[in-house]
């Protein structure tokens, strides 16, 4: 009996043990499975882009099957890049040609050099209601563009028979950029009436004026609207292509990371900052990870802006 009594308790702890050893070992190994998976597939694009910015989508938490939609997108962009390219200094855009695609637009107030920017900064717009019937600075603070600056705003207000709207804005405490280029310093929201048939149009209606502590610089005005890098009048796998490799680059290389955006905001003032401004698709004042998840369910066309 006790012969029999010692070998069942030397059965259960060995039972116990291999339990216990499969309750660690086989996460372990199921995780170290998952991870050569990941490799794996990641190798199966081509070097370069490609590989950054499916293991990128990979890191955000995305499946292997969810990745694989979403490059299939990516590559669709990159295919079409070469000509978004083309078209975004043809002058043939659908923001410049005869209609408008998109009814929220806003405006960007850009400092010429940002090195002699400092102190304070007024900037007053106005613009004809029969064309905008509506402006509004935002006061969210843009913090990829790297001013300190505070700052307050009057508000909408009309002249008396209502056929001029009016925003003014004070940039306080301004601090010099370390470098000449230009940069976005504000922002406000426009609403606009049926009789703008064109974003160049838009453009020529918004009248400013402004005053500054600093010499050496002018402000600067672009209209823009969130999401579309490419400016050809919604968000397709041109500007998923742009805002995941963009990420991708910032992540691994980020001294490469701002040529990826270098492409639809040709010819404009402040290029790069107009296309992050843009690119902050969920409006929150930062351009991160979270823009990324956004963009990839308005490309897949699982959400509407």
């Amino acid at each position: 009996m006790k012969k029999f009594i010692q070998k069942t308790v030397a059965g259960v702890s060995a039972l116990a043990m291999t339990a216990a050893l499969s309750a660690t070992a086989v996460p372990a190994f199921a995780d170290e499975y998952e991870a050569v998976q990941e490799a794996d597939f990641v190798q199966s694009y081509a070097v370069g882009d490609e590989q950054l910015v499916a293991e990128y989508l990979l890191d955000l938490g995305f499946s292997i099957d969810e990745t694989t939609e979403l490059m299939n997108l990516y590559q669709q962009g990159e295919t079409n890049n070469e000509v978004v390219a083309y078209a975004s200094n043809s002058g043939k855009r659908a923001y410049y040609n005869e209609y408008l695609l998109n009814e929220e637009h806003y405006v960007a107030l850009i400092t010429t050099n940002a090195e002699s920017t400092t102190g304070r900064v007024n900037v007053y717009l106005n613009a004809d209601t029969s064309y905008i019937s509506s402006i509004n600075f935002m006061t969210i603070p843009f913090t990829y563009v790297n001013y300190g600056g505070r700052l307050s705003t009057s508000g909408a207000y009309f002249d008396d028979d209502e056929t001029v709207v009016f925003d003014d804005a004070m940039f306080s405490n301004m601090k010099a950029y370390p470098s000449s280029e230009a940069k976005v310093i504000g922002v406000a929201n426009l609403s606009y009436t049926k009789r703008v048939k064109s974003e160049a149009e838009l453009r020529r209606r918004i009248n400013y004026t402004y005053t500054m502590d600093s010499s050496g610089s002018t402000i600067d005005i672009a209209t823009y609207v969130f999401g579309d890098l490419d400016r050809d009048g919604g968000v397709d796998s041109n500007d998923w292509n742009a805002i995941a490799t963009y990420m991708a680059r910032l992540k691994k290389n980020p001294a490469d990371a701002d040529e990826a955006l270098d492409f639809g905001f040709q010819g404009v003032t402040a290029p790069i900052d107009l296309a992050k401004i843009s690119a902050d698709i969920n409006r929150d004042g930062r351009l991160d990870d979270q823009d990324v998840i956004l963009y990839s369910k308005v490309a897949a066309g699982q959400v509407e802006l």
